[in-house]
């Protein structure tokens, strides 16, 4: 036999056998040899057929995997394929071996690279080499050749590689000799310190240092900086190291100077008038200064010598006289508070002088000669007033004089417009009414804008809010009416009540927060919550709502289809052995309008039906194309009225082929059957591109075919099958199932094909 098994998907119970017999044998089978047929074992239940192959489970080798499992890792998975148990590869590949303990495969040997295979594999297959072959792939070794430990570097000496390992080189050079790194030399050592080591690796190791940098260590040198060199004494100037020897400085003082090593300075050597640093008489006797009147001093250390000297021509700096070789001033001429004018030898007062006393009013008032209260820089006898009270004329209504800038200044009248001055009493009346007290008069309020009458009935609007004529919800100061008319507030629902008023004292919700009575927005299920609050849109009218915009998770529960309980939870309904009808439903509620309600109305929102029927509930049992099966299960719901249908609702029809090369269009399988004909499937045509189970499209239809089918087997619908998977479908149902599979053996090129 050859067997042909469809791979169904996990979410069916079962393997779809069937068998293709080459041979025939006389009589019913009997595998098991019990005298009883085989098919009849299955029917009465006697043999079991799990794999579903027509043939009882115990003839057979194996039905499930699980049949040929001998509880071995190693030795690979074993699995039942077509009723024989076949092995799988074992698991372990090439240089591993397998743990039958741990179900875990391990390297075969060491395995220095862990890779999990061993070794000596790793380099017999290639996948690792081993150049120095020491049976170690190479990765695994420190080095293979001794350019594999070179670090480039002369002094080092030469490194090998010895046993896969680096070795350090030795210094190429010999003793007394020191290693050029740059030139890759050996040299002959300098040595002026005498302590073994060149002197440039003194320096260059930090052994010596080399502060002139003159390549020679610094111990060796006579100096290096100036400092070295310095005896510590100032007079005989300063010494310096010049290449690395010490001279000596210049003397710093000069003619006519004392040195002083004690303070580090040179001093005049004499009197110096001049602060020169040099005694006046070396700066005589040097011509560095002159001294015409022939007094030992410097003549520009003398100021004067008679008063004409001194006599600089001004009036307003007194007079000049000279005294001792220096020229001295007298008394100014003119006292404080004055100005001195040159050109009149005259003294005049310093600025202003309202008492013309000769002096500056400024003056007159720092030197306490005439008195200021009021700060204004001027003397108080030539101010008209100094303060306020200087002014009063002593009348309430002229209002109150001020002194400003030293004038009075009259007063203003102290009442406001709307009021009336009362003399007698030193008080402001209002005139007219003052229904707010505010001591102006309502009229004058008004007109004035202190006060606003929005109605223009005459009276304040603060007063027809006290006195109750007028309402103000808002408490913003403006009657309610007047808010309505200028716009600036929202009435949407029309009551005569601001919006911002009704949400305040609870007459209107506002569930969204928005400031919006949700009576002015949108409640597209009329279900008495705006679709803002609404968790459960769209829902069909005639419920009992929550304030959520859901059905209330109550509804009537029926026992026995005809006692109806309302009230109830789903749960406690189901517990009870009821048929819970629907949250939002009552006994007595008839949503869907269709003169059914509680237990006789199975469809509550289906004013079509009172029961789910074929369809269920919402879905019409109808039958557009009349050919016996409903819309809702008719994959053709628009099948040419007469024509014979299959189980999905399509056309029988199809082409029916003829060994002797012609078709036929249109018959249905039993009639293409009669004539001796081949029924190409339900839908095809003679035209059509594909034969029926040509899946791969080569002329036959074979294992290739078969190995396709097994892939769309079970796919649900058209639009998953793909168009590859068309040619199986042999009923045009959209699907390749049992159906298709039956008529799939039928085409199969092979005997009894």
């Amino acid at each position: 036999d050859i067997r042909f098994v469809i791979i169904v998907d996990e979410f069916q119970e079962g393997i779809l056998l069937d068998d293709v017999g080459v041979c025939e044998v006389a009589g019913p089978p009997d595998c098991n040899s019990n005298g009883v047929d085989d098919a009849d074992d299955l029917t009465g239940g006697t043999s079991l057929d799990q794999n579903a192959n027509s043939i009882p489970d115990e003839c057979d080798e194996c039905v499930f995997d699980i049949d040929c499992s001998n509880g071995l890792f190693c030795d690979g998975t074993e699995i039942c394929f077509v009723d024989f148990c076949q092995f799988q590869s074992p698991p372990c590949s090439a240089g591993q071996l397998c743990d039958e303990g741990t179900d875990d495969c391990f390297a075969d040997g060491p395995d220095c690279n862990s890779n999990g295979v061993g070794d000596s594999t790793d380099i017999a297959g290639g996948t690792s080499f081993d150049n120095n072959a020491n049976s170690i792939p190479d990765e695994c070794d420190e080095c293979v050749f001794d350019a594999d430990c070179d670090d480039g570097l002369f002094c080092t000496g030469g490194e090998t590689c010895n046993v896969d390992t680096c070795v350090t080189g030795m210094n190429p050079c010999s003793i007394g000799e020191d290693c050029d790194e740059v030139g890759d030399v050996c040299f002959v050592m300098i040595d002026c310190n005498s302590n073994s080591i060149s002197d440039p690796f003194d320096i260059s190791g930090g052994t010596s240092t080399d502060q002139n940098f003159n390549t020679v260590p610094d111990e060796c040198d006579e100096c290096v900086l100036d400092d070295v060199c310095d005896n510590g004494l100032f007079c005989d100037g300063s010494e310096v190291c010049v290449v690395d020897q010490c001279t000596n400085g210049l003397p710093p003082c000069g003619a006519g100077q004392l040195c002083d090593d004690a303070a580090d300075v040179c001093l005049p050597d004499g009197v110096d008038c001049n602060s020169n640093a040099v005694a006046d008489a070396t700066d005589i006797n040097g011509a560095t200064s002159d001294d015409l009147n022939s007094n030992g001093a410097p003549d520009e250390c003398d100021e004067c010598v008679n008063d004409f000297d001194c006599d600089d021509g001004e009036f307003c700096n007194g007079m000049e006289a000279c005294i001792v070789d220096v020229c001295t001033i007298n008394l100014l001429p003119c006292d404080v508070g004055q100005l001195c004018d040159e050109e009149t030898d005259l003294c005049v007062p310093d600025g202003a002088d309202c008492n013309t006393n000769g002096i500056g009013d400024d003056f007159d008032i720092i030197l306490s000669t005439s008195v200021d209260q009021n700060s204004n820089g001027v003397p108080d006898e030539c101010d008209e007033c100094v303060f306020d009270s200087d002014c009063d004329d002593e009348f309430f209504c002229s209002g109150s004089e001020t002194c400003d800038v030293d004038s009075c200044l009259p007063g203003a009248n102290p009442c406001l417009t709307g009021q009336a001055c009362d003399e007698i009493g030193d008080a402001c009346q209002p005139i007219g009414l003052d229904c707010n007290t505010n001591g102006i008069g309502d009229t004058t309020d008004i007109f004035g804008g202190t006060s606003l009458d929005c109605d223009s009935n005459g009276i304040p609007d603060d007063c027809d809010i006290v006195s109750g004529v007028a309402t103000d919800c808002n408490q913003n100061a403006i009657p309610d009416l007047c808010d309505l008319a200028s716009e600036a507030f929202d009435d949407c629902n029309t009551n005569g009540v601001l919006d911002v008023c009704d949400l305040a004292i609870g007459s209107a919700a506002d569930c969204d927060t928005n400031g919006v009575p949700d009576a002015c927005q949108v409640d597209g299920d009329i279900d008495g919550v705006i679709d803002a609050c609404d968790q459960c849109p769209g829902t069909p009218s005639g419920l009992i709502m929550g304030s959520n915009g859901c059905p209330l998770e109550l509804g009537p529960c029926c026992f026995f289809g005809e006692i109806c309980i309302d009230d109830r939870i789903e749960s406690e309904c189901t517990i009870l052995d009821g048929t819970y009808m629907g949250d939002g439903l009552t006994c007595d509620l008839d949503p869907d309008g269709d003169g059914a309600t509680g237990c006789e109305d199975l469809c509550p929102l289906d004013g079509g039906k009172v029961e789910p029927g074929i369809c269920g509930c919402g879905v019409p049992d109808s039958d557009l194309d009349m050919d016996g099966l409903v819309d809702c299960e008719d994959l053709c719901p628009d099948s040419p009225l007469g024509d014979p249908i299959n189980e999905c609702g399509c056309t029988a029809l199809g082409a029916c082929e003829f060994t002797q090369g012609f078709c036929w269009d249109e018959l249905d399988e039993a009639t293409c059957g009669l004539i001796s004909g081949l029924y190409m499937g339900d839908g095809s045509a003679c035209d059509d591109a594909f034969t029926f189970g040509d899946i791969d499209v080569d002329g036959d239809v074979d294992l290739s075919d078969f190995a396709y089918f097994q892939e769309c087997f079970n796919l649900s619908d058209s639009i998953n099958m793909g168009w590859q998977c068309v040619p199986g479908d042999f009923d045009g149902c959209g699907s390749v199932n049992i159906v298709d599979y039956e008529a799939f053996i039928r085409f199969m090129v092979g005997p009894n094909g």
